[in-house]
């Protein structure tokens, strides 16, 4: 989970007429993504993984029963996914794009003990987080109660929640057995769907970062 000052530092560097700066963010889940802004005000973005079986250790990956019933047992290939990543207060907040062929059969939201089982307690409970920290800022804003007012109504701190989100993506869209995911903090959308491309995905997302916060 990124701090404040973390989001406060990545606006600054978005404003500065500084030169040759880097500056990394980390993830309890293994991504981390470099910002680095070279001599002549060119930013680049890297990320890097580390191994899953490393993070993950404590539970070995499977699929749901509802999954294995609706996989052709013809079919040795494992399934892939497509996800859409945005918050639909009091229902979820990950989604199968039900579109997508290897969406399991009559599945839409993507249940937290799916999310466990696939990708391991550390990227679980990561998600679950972030979910909590916009369940509980849309209840205290009165939000669930027709208030109008936004979940974060401090730009910082939904700066904070917005980028968290924005690395959940990117991780998941890093996994084997995902083909694309479409985040959507607000109403804005951006789609991470190719795992060579990310930096260049996540670097765009950063440089617009403003229209996502809306």
């Amino acid at each position: 989970m990124l701090d404040l000052s973390a989001s406060r530092i990545i606006s600054d560097l978005s404003l500065t007429q500084k030169t040759n700066y880097q500056f990394t963010l980390e993830t309890s889940y293994g991504l981390s993504v470099q910002i680095n802004r070279d001599a002549i005000q060119r930013t680049t973005v890297i990320t890097s993984f580390k191994q899953s079986t490393t993070l993950n250790s404590d539970i070995k990956p499977q699929t749901s029963d509802a999954s294995r019933e609706n996989r052709s047992t013809t079919d040795s290939q494992p399934s892939s996914y497509k996800y859409r990543l945005f918050p639909d207060w009091g229902t979820g907040f990950l989604w199968y794009d039900t579109e997508w062929p290897g969406t399991p059969e009559g599945e839409n939201l993507v249940m937290e003990d799916e999310i466990l089982a696939r990708y391991g307690s550390a990227f679980s409970e990561a998600y679950e987080e972030w979910v909590a920290r916009y369940t509980k800022a849309f209840r205290e804003q009165r939000c669930d109660c027709g208030s109008g007012e936004h979940p974060f109504p401090d730009v910082a701190e939904r700066k904070a929640w917005v980028l968290d989100g924005m690395m959940l993506a990117a991780w998941l869209c890093h996994q084997s057995d995902v083909e694309s995911v479409e985040y959507s903090p607000d109403d804005a959308t951006v789609l991470f769907e190719e795992k060579k491309g990310l930096g260049a995905t996540l670097g765009r997302f950063l440089k617009e970062i403003d229209k996502y916060l809306t």
